[in-house]
């Protein structure tokens, strides 16, 4: 809009004014919003989890805006609110488009980016270690006769399913092998606590108790022993 007011640094006569100035000499010499031109994140090649700084996340599309949210740097804006959309690529990439908003005053600010974000393939600790055969964990489950095949490929399954949906909250719980006896089933995992888990619910399952052990499995960098645990269920037959 014409006022009588000009800036001094170009001459123009269009406002709005910010601080003196018009608004595009304004924004030429401060800035309020830094984007990152690309983004590289971590990604599991086998979970499919990102790497956030030292931990792991999921890679859905809320948790990934919250991520790339975090790499935008806002300074001296007043109310900012930030939006962040994806959008698929062919190669199992994004493209964000990133918008900042909010005031100088009164006047009202919109900065916009899009923002590649490529994806490292590469497998996290977890991953690696359950490939590379590392356990805490065998549960064994004990019949009185030898078990049907039936029965072996049941436990089987309910065994690979829990460790699925536990995996979000333990990412060492993977199965890293399994086999038969010939009175029952051994399962070994990556994690005690999926052990325990699995072992308190067929404890239940079967009106059994558990018997624990434990066996020295190393020492770690800081001196401290690792163990190695396992959990029998004995199944009562009626």
């Amino acid at each position: 809009m014409k006022s009588g007011r000009f800036c001094p640094k170009c001459g123009s006569t269009e406002g709005p004014f910010i601080e003196g100035f018009c608004k595009k000499c304004f924004l030429r010499t401060t800035n309020f919003v830094e984007f990152p031109e690309i983004i590289h994140i971590d990604k599991c090649k086998e979970c499919g989890k990102i790497k956030e700084r030292f931990k792991l996340i999921s890679a859905n599309e809320q948790l990934l805006g919250e991520f790339i949210n975090s790499k935008i740097k806002v300074s001296n804006l007043q109310e900012p609110q930030t939006t962040v959309d994806l959008f698929p690529l062919e190669d199992g990439n994004f493209e964000a488009k990133a918008a900042v908003k909010g005031f100088i005053g009164n006047v009202p600010l919109l900065f916009t980016k899009s923002i590649p974000i490529k994806f490292r393939l590469v497998l996290c600790d977890p991953c690696m270690r359950l490939s590379s055969n590392y356990w805490e964990s065998e549960l064994q489950i004990r019949y009185e006769k030898e078990p049907s095949d039936k029965e072996y490929q049941k436990i089987s399954s309910e065994v690979k399913s829990f460790l699925a949906a536990n995996r979000e909250k333990d990412a060492l719980s993977g199965l890293v092998s399994q086999s038969r006896t010939q009175k029952g089933f051994d399962f070994r995992m990556g994690s005690k606590r999926a052990g325990k888990l699995m072992a308190d619910h067929y404890a239940r399952k079967f009106n059994s108790e558990i018997v624990r052990s434990a066996t020295l499995a190393g020492i770690d960098k800081k001196g401290k022993t690792k163990k190695r645990y396992t959990f029998c269920v004995r199944v009562k037959e009626e």
